[in-house]
């Protein structure tokens, strides 16, 4: 049997649970079989089968309220904290949420607390906008915000 760096390997003959191994393709959820010198072998997998996205959300939000924390004492840890959230986000395909996207500068990757280093102001363009200047970069970010409408019943 060649072993398989970073993996648990169990050959057929090993397995306790005959009936096991001759009804089932795969001893348990979360091996593989793979084929080595003609020999079938059974590696367990790293990752188990589903759950990686909700532990990225999770992580994804540590980090962030983390880097929230930490601002005010240490800016450049606070970057960093939102550099590896918006990795492990990137990594699992998981996207971060319309009011993390706002705290979080596109220009330097820096976190944006207003009144330290971000300004907010409102501007009436098309409608009122909302721009987010960053104060060490200097990037902007415009979002539209949306007028309430008349509902047409009753009047």
């Amino acid at each position: 049997m060649v072993p398989v760096e970073g993996r648990i390997q169990l050959s057929l003959r090993s397995r306790s649970n005959v009936f096991q191994q001759a009804f089932s393709p795969f001893p348990q959820k979360g091996y593989k079989s793979i084929r080595t010198r003609g020999e079938l072998v059974y590696a367990l997998a790293w990752r188990r089968a589903g759950g990686t996205k909700e532990i990225a959300r999770e992580r994804v939000d540590i980090l962030l309220s983390q880097a929230l924390r930490v601002f005010p004492t240490d800016r450049e840890l606070a970057k960093r904290y939102v550099e590896l959230a918006r990795k492990v986000g990137m990594k699992a395909g998981v996207r971060l949420t319309s009011k993390q996207k706002l705290r979080i500068c596109k220009g330097c990757g820096g976190l944006l607390v207003p009144g330290a280093n971000c300004r907010v102001r409102t501007r009436p363009e098309h409608g009122t906008t909302v721009l987010i200047t960053c104060l060490d970069c200097g990037t902007k970010k415009r979002y539209p915000t949306v007028r309430e409408r008349l509902s047409k019943s009753g009047s």
